[in-house]
Formats: structure tokens, C-alpha cells, sequence
């Protein structure tokens, strides 16, 4: 039930944050081509100024919710748009795993919560295996909230990719590293076995 209300939060925030963005004023009728946009956010969230990285998070996850063609104004470059168009119709347009120590950085020593929830948010979205895998590793350092959603955003996803370890980790109350790394290698397995299964 926690999942699920998280979910529909999660999308709810996601909705609100792509909406404030196509809701802000019109720029000019620029476009930033993606290796110079990951320079760019990366230097945005490297930044010393809070709000600077707080505009560059939003940014990435309004960029990593964009499935289909759309046009984003970013928040942390004045007189910018990105205008993406995805003929496949599937997964994240703009590659921004690059970006991913960015983004842990930001979760492991964000000012505050709501900073580090934003980097949350932008790394689920993203949905880099390795970098989520560390925040399963890394997440008990964090404040009781942060925590608490941290564990809720990590098995939404989880949960979502593997549903076979919904039932063990919601009787535990718990989802680790090893639960993840096993349920990869049962998938694996089951595909090797229906690959056999099929070519016989």
C-alpha cells in the first residue's frame, strides 16, 4: 500500500515538476544539444550555490521523465529549451547516466532533505542500475525521512523490474543489496532456460 501511495506521489511530483516547467515563460527559441546540456547541468550541480543545484535537479528530472518528444525550459539556463523527439517511444531520450555521481553526490551531501529528495527523485527517474544499487548501500546515512522515502522510491523501482521480490522483502520490511543481486540471477537464469527451452 506504501508502495503504491508512494507511486502515485512520485508521479504526482514528477507531473507538477514537467508542469511548472512547460508553464514558465517562453524563451527565446534555443536548443542545447546533449553532450553540451550534461556539461552543463554537471557544472549546475557542482555549483556551490544551493539554488543553482536545486534548478539543475529539476532539470534532470523533468529530462528523465520525457519519453516521448517534448520540450523542456530549463530552469538553471535562462533563454534555453531542449526540444527532444524519441521515434521509439520508449525509455529516457537523453542519455544522463554521465551524470549520476552528480546526482549521489547531491543525495550523500545535500544541504537539506528537500535537496537530497530532489536527487532522489532525479536518480529513480534516471533508473541507473549501478548509481541505485548505491543508494541501497548508502541510504542508512541518511536522516529518518530520507530514509524512509529513500526505501519507498527503491522499491517502487525494484518492485516494478523484479515483482518476484515483492512478497519476501514486504515480509521482511526490507529490500537489500543481496535480494536485488539474486533476483537478477534467477532472472538471468529463467531467460537462459526459456532460450534452451526454445531452441530445442
Amino acid at each position: 500500500m506504501n508502495v503504491l501511495r508512494f507511486t502515485l506521489i512520485r508521479g504526482g511530483l514528477t507531473m507538477c515538476l514537467v508542469g511548472l516547467l512547460a508553464a514558465g515563460p517562453l524563451f527565446a527559441q534555443s536548443t542545447t544539444e546533449p553532450p553540451t546540456l550534461i556539461k552543463h547541468l554537471r557544472t549546475e550541480l557542482g555549483s556551490k550555490d544551493d539554488a543553482r543545484q536545486e534548478r539543475a535537479l529539476i532539470d534532470v528530472i523533468a529530462l528523465a521523465s520525457c519519453q516521448e518528444s517534448c520540450t523542456v525550459f530549463l530552469q538553471s539556463g535562462m533563454n534555453r529549451m531542449v526540444r527532444i523527439a524519441n521515434e521509439s517511444g520508449t525509455g529516457n531520450i537523453v542519455d544522463l547516466d554521465a551524470l549520476t555521481p552528480d546526482l549521489l553526490r547531491a543525495y550523500r551531501s545535500g544541504p537539506a532533505d528537500g535537496h537530497k529528495l530532489l536527487a532522489l527523485s532525479a536518480l529513480i527517474n534516471v533508473g541507473n542500475q549501478k548509481a541505485l544499487e548505491k543508494l541501497i548501500e548508502e541510504k542508512d546515512a541518511q536522516s529518518a525521512n530520507v530514509q524512509r522515502v529513500t526505501n519507498m522510491s527503491l522499491a517502487s523501482f525494484y518492485f516494478a523490474k523484479y515483482p518476484e521480490l515483492t512478497e519476501r522483502s514486504m515480509r521482511r520490511h526490507s529490500l537489500t543489496l543481496d535480494d536485488v543481486n539474486r533476483a537478477e540471477v534467477l532472472r538471468v537464469r529463467a531467460e537462459r532456460r526459456a532460450q534452451k527451452e526454445g531452441g530445442q
